[in-house]
């Protein structure tokens, strides 16, 4: 590995997470993640600190950190976008993965997931892959959206209802992708 890199890296992940002290502690398995996918170990450990920001600090935020980017290198290994590509914009995963109910953690697992049956449909960049992924998300909370689904029986939001606290947060994107086949018999 180019040392240069991964001090730029560090440099990056500490500029945007103000977390040295758990880059310090991930450098060496990101560097040997980024090793093992032919990944730009500099954007890789980059795409880290944007992870590492929005995670809850906890005692063992070194691990799940790692856990996150080392799934993501797991499915970029079974899938069609590659980790060196969803390095450069894991920012739009972990933007969306506010949106659902559960762990952030989870919730980029299954965006990730989302990018690469975005790319294995017809996508023909990462870039466009991620950006459906993020589309998906942000589509379902059009107005319009709501609207058509709750005519059609599908409950997107994992709080329905009214008033404060309410339609806050989206269920799991397989769950209402579940019942969108279901209510639809397969024809999209």
């Amino acid at each position: 590995l180019d040392f240069n890199k991964l001090a730029n890296g560090l440099e990056d992940f500490v500029s945007k997470s103000s977390d040295l002290k758990t880059g310090g502690a991930a450098l060496g398995q990101l560097g040997m993640i980024a090793r093992a996918t032919g990944t730009d170990v500099e954007k890789l450990v980059s795409a880290a600190g944007d992870v590492n920001k929005n995670l809850d600090d906890s005692p063992d935020k070194a691990e799940r950190l790692l856990a996150i980017m080392r799934l993501v290198a797991k499915q970029g290994a079974m899938g069609n976008v590659e980790v060196k590509d969803l390095a450069t914009y894991m920012g739009k995963m972990i933007s969306s993965g506010f949106m659902y109910e559960g762990s952030l953690d989870t919730n980029i697992a299954r965006l990730g997931a989302l990018s690469q049956v975005a790319m294995k449909g017809g996508s023909s960049t990462a870039a466009d892959a991620t950006r459906a992924a993020d589309a998906f998300s942000r589509d379902l909370t059009k107005p319009a959206a709501i609207e058509r689904l709750k005519k059609a029986g599908i409950e997107v939001f994992a709080d329905p209802g009214e008033g404060p606290g309410k339609n806050t947060k989206l269920r799991a994107p397989e769950a209402i992708i579940t019942d969108f086949m279901k209510k639809s018999g397969g024809n999209l």
